[in-house]
This record gives structure tokens, C-alpha cells and sequence, in this order.
């Protein structure tokens, strides 16, 4: 009998012949050398190729998709996508905390260029002649059957938001935000960040000596956004195209939560034995996101909220992958979702905290088992969460909780009904028995949500004496979390027995089925008979949206106080000076204030007289001088481009 053991001598069983293992090779330390070489060649190249301008685009995009596919946090790919956002919703938005001296890098470039080289170094770890197979069994992802349903996905997300993506000059890229009252906030935040390299906290005074309108305004959702804009143009370009590529990442952003969300469902344990409620339950959590609630919050101007709720669900979906509490890229995974729903919209951490929780209660006493080395590196993880919840904390310390949650807001009341149902419904079914043992503590994550909604709810009835914006909120990024909370269960519920063969009828009827019920839970939200996605643009609003773009870019340098006026307003005064705040990158605390005094003004003479008294600088499009100097005093200082 052979011994391949490499025992020691004297250590070999007798009658047993042994034979010694080789010792290793004296070039493994050269290997690894080369490795390492090659990785820092690989993230140079990755730096070189954006500096030359041939890594931007869509290009960029692809290709940071393939790179983050190939890192080997999973065997599977659909479980890889989970990992790389959970790590990306806490790792992006800590990047925008302080200005860093990238340049025209970037944080995108750099961290492209750090995941490239990470992938070749670990292809070449092993010397040049196990490259191919490091590649094969390490870097190429398992993809099965179900995972079809990520790309399908994917292909109803390009659908949805092709009005979005079709979109190719500045008046038309705004023009499809300015319905929208609070999409002017959310532009203003990502273009700051893209003027500035950091967050609004980060940055001091304004130049006027003002505080920066929204710098007690956490932004996860904005630096999300910022970085996928740097990905496809890492310098800053005019205002029009700035406004271009805002629109694209925002279509890519919510496009990426629900592909996100359907990944996480094929990565449940009973995924592949249960076909037929998994393809029913990434229906439904993809009419919800892309069609349903999310397209109605996105729509609304509230994308952080549909980003915050996708982060909520994700954590409750990488709970039931996470084997054991000791593996600390599950737990940075967990954590990230966490640290990214208190960036995008803090409120929804009544969800998230429970649903991250999920990830360490009702395990065994070997879940909780592993070496120093990981125990170290969980602490860490712990360490960075805390980092991003004292880091939340400090930008909201100025805001009294109790007198922001009951302030009013302009806010159409979603479906009631819907999101009252999808929530009941994810509560029984994950109650309900001969489920996954863990699944009633998911409906306690959702009754959390409830109470919590419905303190919200009593204390705006108590001051206000009516239900308003938070309230509101709230309940639509609850509806969005339980739809996930309600897929989940659907696929987690029965016994994960083998598949049966059944007949080619069956089989056929089956498909049938499956196809009717998927139809069904889209028509739910009514996207049949209508153009889903078209995203029209009243030519009214993209005349206005070009005098806008246009008026901002011959205020840039103006060092008074300006206003943008138009004769026949298409807008209303308050929103379409936000708008002009937002372009010019003077959005303050005293320019808001200055923008409210507008809020009392109805006729075009008004406004002007309003102006007129202020002494503030008047931009006018040339179209509208005649009318709009008419009602301005003599000396109400004018300009036109």
C-alpha cells in the first residue's frame, strides 16, 4: 500500500511503503512575484487605457460587469452578483466621503483598475502553466438553468427604461426629470459631487459663506450614481451632457436593483427545485421594481428610496446563502446593504437592521465557528459598519426627527390597496407553516416596518391632523421590500425534493402556465396597452430644459444673486429656479431661501416686481427679454445669451 501522505520519517504506519512528497518548487515564490507583476500590469494598463479615453462609454460598463463576474467570491454567478452589491452599496458611498486625489482617474478608474488586477493576480497565482485552469475553476461562474431568468430580467429592464437610455442631449435628458419636483435635488447632489470629488458635509462653507443646500442629506443613491457617471466619462464635461449621463446611470441604477433582486432569488438554496415559483416570483419582484411601486417612485423623483428598498430585500435574500457567521465577505455583503440603505433613505433602516440581523440569528453553535484570522476580519467588518452608521448619524444631527417626519410634501398617494396587499401577504406567507425555518423571522422584519409605519402615520395625524409625505414613503418602500420578503418565501416553502420527469404534455402545460401567471403578475400594475418605458417629453418642457441648460451656463460666472425668469412659465417659479440652482452649482441654504419667496408669486408680473425688489440678477432666454423686461424696473440688471 502506498502512502501519499508525506509523513514526517518514522511516522509511516509499518508494512506500509512510504513515499515522500516532492518538495514544493523553488519558484514558487518567483510565481507569485510574476503574479503580482502581472496584476499591477494589468491595473497600469486599466489606468492607461482610461486616461487615453478608450475605457469610457458603455464599453467601460461592460467590461467592469465581466471583471466583477469574475472575481471569485461564489461559485455561483447569480450569488456573485448579491456579493458585489452588497460590497459595492457600503465600499461606493465611503469613497465620496473625502475629496481624494484621484484626478481624471477617478474613483471608478481606481477601483476598476484594483478589481482587474485582483482577477489577474489570482489567474497567475499558481504560475503561468495553471492559468487556465485557475481560470476555469476559480474565474468562470457557474451559471444554470434559472439564471435565464436574470437576463430576462436584465432585457425587461432595458425595456422599461429605454426612454431613459435612448436619451441623447441635455434638453432631452431634462426635460424627463423636470416633472418630477424632487429630481432637481437629486441632480443638484450628483452634480456636486462630480463638481467637488466629496460629499456635501465634507466640503466646508460655500463660497458666499452659506451651507450648502442638502448637506444634512445623506447620499448613497447620489455617490452610486456619481461613480457609474465617472465610470463612462471620468472628466467633468458641460452641463448638457453632465445631464445626459446622470440620466443613463440613473436608468442603469434602478435597471441593476431589480436584476440584483432576481439573482438573489436564484441563489436561494431551493432555487433550482423549484422552478416554477422561482420564474413566478422573479416576475413578481420584477413588476414591482421595474413597473410597479419602484417605477412609481423612480418616476416621482424618490430613486434613493427604490435603491434603499433593493438593498433592504437583497439583505434578506443573502441571508438564507450565508452558512456560517465567520465568512467575512458574506458578512461585509450583509453589512454594505445595511450601510447602503442608511445612505440612501435612512428612515428605511426600521427594515434593514432586522433584515441584516437575519444574517446571524437562529444558527446552530457551528455557525458561529471559525479561526482568528476570520474572527479578525469579521470585527473589521463591524468596525466599517459602525463607521457608515456614525457617518449617517453626523450628517443627520441637525435635523429634529420629530419635526421632519411630519412635514408636508408633494407626494401622489400610491396604491393603497396594492402595497397594503403585497405586505399582508408577505407576513402570512412567511408565517404560514412548512416553510423554511427561518421565514417567520422575515415576517417579523416586515412588522417591524409596519409599526414603525404606522408611528410614522400617528404621530403626522397627532401634529398635522392628516397622513403626508414620510408616511407615504415609507409605505411605498415597505411594499417594495415585502415584495422580495414575499418571493423569497415562495421559493423557500415545501420540502426540496428531487425533480420529477414528468410527460411532454405536463411539461408543455407547465410552461403554459407558468407564462399566464407571469403576464398576470405584470398586468397587475397595468403595463399591457400602453407604451411602458417610452418616458415621452412634452416639447413645451424640452424648450424649457434648453433655456435652462442655456441660462445656467450664461450665469456661470455671474457674481450676484440670479434668477431665471421666462415670460409664458411652463414651470412653476420655485421649481424652475431650483432647477437654475442646481445647473449653476449654487444651491445653498440662503438661495433657497431666496428661491421661496417665489413660492407666493402666481403671474409672470409677480414674480418679476418679486425679483425687481431683491435686486438679483435677472437671466431671461432671448425669446422672452421683450416680456420680461416690461415688467422690470429700470435699473433690474439683465442677461441673455
Amino acid at each position: 500500500m502506498l502512502d501519499l501522505s508525506a509523513a514526517r520519517p518514522g511516522t509511516a504506519p509499518r508494512g506500509t511503503l512510504r513515499v515522500l512528497a516532492p518538495a514544493p518548487p523553488r519558484r514558487t515564490v518567483v510565481d507569485r512575484s510574476v503574479a503580482l507583476g502581472a496584476g499591477a500590469l494589468a491595473a497600469t494598463g486599466v489606468v492607461a487605457l482610461r486616461g487615453a479615453g478608450l475605457l469610457e462609454g458603455w464599453a467601460a460598463l461592460a467590461v467592469t460587469v465581466v471583471v466583477v463576474l469574475a472575481l471569485p467570491t461564489s461559485r455561483l454567478g447569480a450569488r456573485r452578483l448579491l456579493l458585489a452589491a452588497g460590497l459595492t452599496a457600503g465600499l461606493v458611498p465611503a469613497l465620496w466621503w473625502v475629496d481624494l486625489p484621484l484626478g481624471t482617474v477617478g474613483r471608478a478608474g481606481a477601483l476598476l483598475a484594483c478589481v482587474t488586477g485582483a482577477v489577474v493576480t489570482i489567474a497567475t497565482w499558481q504560475g503561468p502553466t495553471r492559468v487556465a485552469a485557475r481560470t476555469r475553476d476559480l474565474l468562470l461562474p457557474q451559471w444554470r438553468s434559472v439564471d435565464l431568468l436574470i437576463a430576462a430580467t436584465a432585457g425587461l429592464a432595458v425595456v422599461t427604461t429605454r426612454g431613459l437610455l435612448a436619451v441623447r442631449t441635455g434638453p432631452e435628458a431634462l426635460a424627463r426629470l423636470l416633472p418630477a419636483w424632487d429630481s432637481s435635488a437629486h441632480a443638484d447632489m450628483v452634480l456636486m459631487l462630480r463638481r467637488h470629488g466629496a460629499v456635501m458635509p465634507a466640503l466646508g462653507a460655500a463660497p458666499s459663506g452659506e451651507t450648502w443646500k442638502f448637506a444634512d442629506y445623506p447620499q448613497g443613491y447620489h455617490a452610486v450614481v456619481a461613480t457609474l457617471v465617472e465610470l463612462m466619462a471620468p472628466a467633468i464635461r458641460p452641463t448638457g451632457e453632465e445631464l445626459v449621463l446622470f440620466v443613463h446611470a440613473h436608468a442603469v441604477a434602478l435597471g441593476a436593483a431589480a436584476v440584483i433582486l432576481v439573482a438573489g432569488l436564484c441563489a436561494l438554496p431551493t432555487a433550482t427545485r423549484r422552478p416554477v415559483a422561482l420564474t413566478l416570483s422573479a416576475a413578481g419582484v420584477a413588476g414591482v421594481f421595474l413597473l410597479g411601486p419602484g417605477a412609481y417612485a423612480a418616476a416621482a423623483g424618490f430613486p434613493n428610496l427604490v435603491l434603499a428598498a433593493a438593498a433592504a430585500g437583497a439583505a434578506v435574500l443573502l441571508a438564507f446563502t450565508v452558512p456560517r457567521v465567520t465568512l467575512p465577505l458574506p458578512m461585509a455583503a450583509a453589512c454594505g446593504l445595511l450601510v447602503g440603505v442608511a445612505q440612501s433613505w435612512a428612515l428605511l433602516c426600521v427594515v434593514a437592521v432586522p433584515a441584516v440581523a437575519l444574517v446571524v440569528m437562529g444558527r446552530g453553535r457551528s455557525a458561529w465557528r471559525g479561526t482568528p484570522a476570520r474572527w479578525a476580519a469579521v470585527a473589521m467588518v463591524a468596525v466599517a459598519t459602525c463607521a457608515g452608521a456614525l457617518q449617517t448619524a453626523a450628517t443627520l444631527r441637525s435635523l429634529d426627527a420629530t419635526e421632519v417626519l411630519v412635514i408636508p410634501g408633494g407626494i401622489a398617494i400610491p396604491h393603497a390597496g396594492l402595497a397594503l396587499a403585497i405586505i399582508a401577504g408577505a407576513v402570512a406567507l412567511c408565517l404560514a407553516p412548512g416553510g423554511n425555518r427561518r421565514l417567520p423571522a422575515v415576517a417579523g422584519v416586515v412588522m417591524v416596518g409596519v409599526v414603525s409605519a404606522a408611528a410614522v402615520g400617528a404621530l403626522q395625524l397627532l401634529t398635522a391632523g392628516e397622513l403626508s409625505y414620510y408616511f407615504w414613503k415609507l409605505v411605498l418602500g415597505l411594499a417594495m421590500m415585502s415584495s422580495v420578503a414575499l418571493a423569497a418565501a415562495a421559493v423557500l416553502r415545501g420540502p426540496a425534493a428531487a425533480p420529477v420527469v414528468r410527460p411532454r404534455r405536463d411539461r408543455l402545460r407547465t410552461a403554459g402556465a407558468v407564462a399566464i401567471g407571469c403576464v398576470a403578475l405584470l398586468q397587475v400594475h397595468g403595463v399591457l396597452g400602453r407604451a411602458t418605458g417610452a418616458y415621452p417629453a412634452d416639447p413645451a418642457l424640452v424648450a424649457t430644459a434648453a433655456d435652462l441648460i442655456a441660462a445656467s451656463d450664461a450665469a456661470a460666472t455671474a457674481a450676484a444673486p440670479a434668477v431665471f425668469l421666462q415670460a409664458s412659465p411652463t414651470l412653476h417659479p420655485v421649481n424652475a429656479q431650483q432647477w437654475f440652482l442646481a445647473l449653476t452649482g449654487t444651491w445653498t441654504t440662503g438661495t433657497e431661501a431666496d428661491a421661496s419667496v417665489l413660492m407666493g408669486t402666481s403671474t409672470p408680473d409677480e414674480v418679476a416686481r418679486t425679483v425687481t425688489e431683491r435686486g438679483w440678477l435677472v437671466v431671461v432666454a432671448p425669446q422672452d427679454v421683450p416680456a420680461v423686461v416690461a415688467d422690470l424696473v429700470d435699473d433690474a440688471a439683465v442677461v441673455s445669451w
